[in-house]
């Protein structure tokens, strides 16, 4: 599953704290990269270990909107490569009002 959040209240320079506040309790820290996408940048962490699930990881991005000011972020369960390319779908059509 995937959860896309958006915080417009949330400074687009703190993605540290955005993401040690969504980190999932159950898992273990894996790595972190960083992202920039059309009118995205951010950073986020992979974590594995989650449960009794081998195969699964878990995604907790923070991402900074430059058109809106806002903060997006995604926390997504993945399985399979198929649900990596969810992920960058709902990065690209997420809609702002």
């Amino acid at each position: 599953g995937i959860q896309v959040v958006a915080a417009p209240d949330l400074d687009m320079g703190d993605f540290q704290s955005t993401l040690d506040f969504f980190a999932p309790v159950d898992c273990t820290y894996l790595t972190s990269d960083t992202f920039e996408g059309q009118d995205l940048i951010g950073e986020f962490d992979v974590y594995v270990d989650c449960g009794d699930v081998d195969e699964m990881f878990y995604v907790v991005g923070a991402f900074y909107d430059a058109i809106y000011e806002a903060m997006v972020i995604v926390l997504a369960q993945v399985n399979d490569a198929a649900d990596l390319e969810v992920i960058d779908q709902a990065l690209n059509t997420l809609y702002l009002p």
